[in-house]
């Protein structure tokens, strides 16, 4: 079996992406993957990560987290056991690749690329901030013909990134993120919700993920940025939802089910896990 490695270097709310457009007769040709190569003998997949990641982009990963592994098996192909890694702490000067075109890519547009059908299954884990995930593509040609998630199982939300101190860079960080992303899904929700909306505001809050004044005017915690992408989608759902019912009554929780009904799930997790992201913000302030 084949071990290879992958990395999405983060920054600013971006993934490093690679189009695979200058080698002949290039598997990857014209699609967009992540910086990342095969094993050298005797090399752990750190080690192969840090390599591969230097040789193709000229950045050095000063850390780097395991996020899952994938199995890959094609026709006429050998097997593959692939390494996702992230990483968000690197220095160096980007640099040409040889093998293709880099490209800083925001995560809300990595979607619209050219990709590859099984990268869209596990991309969507990596964008949710799934922390561990087991994942067996199958392809015939170029086309995904199974695909199974060994870990975690269905329906499972992820847990919050583990506990550290968030710095204001870091909070600066998640409200461009959150400026980003939650103005488009507000609009694509108050359309199918049927409802509008007055200004949105991204906020630092200590204690509330969302508002919605009796003007429309929309707050939400830049924290959302977050939290996996059903918990964010269920805040937007839950404020839009007070533009047809400014209450918590039968009638407002019904207007949310009509969008999300399995929404007790997503608040189970804020219940969970919400506390934690909120503790993290009150003690980057005490450093």
């Amino acid at each position: 079996m084949l071990l290879t490695t992958l990395c999405y270097l983060e920054k600013d709310g971006a993934y490093l992406m690679l189009l695979r457009n200058k080698k002949k007769s290039d598997v990857n040709e014209g699609k967009w993957i992540a910086p990342g190569g095969k094993f050298e003998d005797g090399e752990t997949p750190e080690e192969c990560v840090c390599r591969e990641v230097k040789e193709e982009t000229g950045l050095i990963l000063d850390d780097c987290r395991l996020r899952g592994v994938l199995t890959f098996a094609s026709e006429g192909w050998d097997s593959e056991l692939i390494f996702v890694y992230t990483a968000d702490r690197f220095h160096g000067t980007l640099t040409e690749c040889e093998e293709g075109e880099l490209r800083w890519v925001a995560k809300e547009d990595i979607m619209r690329l050219n990709l590859w059908e099984g990268d869209r299954i596990f991309l969507k884990l990596l964008l949710e901030n799934t922390p561990y995930f087991s994942l067996k593509l199958s392809y015939r040609g170029d086309n995904l013909v199974e695909q199974k998630l060994l870990f975690p199982t269905k329906g499972h939300l992820a847990a919050p990134p583990p506990f550290e101190p968030l710095t204001a860079k870091d909070i600066d960080k998640l409200a461009r993120q959150a400026l980003r992303v939650i103005p488009k899904k507000v609009a694509a929700y108050a359309v199918k919700m049927g409802v509008t909306y007055g200004r949105i505001t991204i906020r630092n809050q200590k204690t509330r993920w969302g508002s919605c004044s009796s003007k429309g005017n929309l707050n939400f915690n830049c924290l959302l940025m977050l939290a996996p992408e059903e918990v964010l989608d269920y805040v937007i759902i839950h404020e839009l939802a007070h533009r047809r019912e400014m209450n918590h009554s039968r009638a407002f929780w019904n207007v949310v089910a009509e969008q999300m009904p399995d929404y007790k799930e997503k608040i189970h997790w804020l219940n969970e896990h919400g506390d934690e992201l909120m503790r993290r913000m009150a003690a980057g302030a005490k450093r």
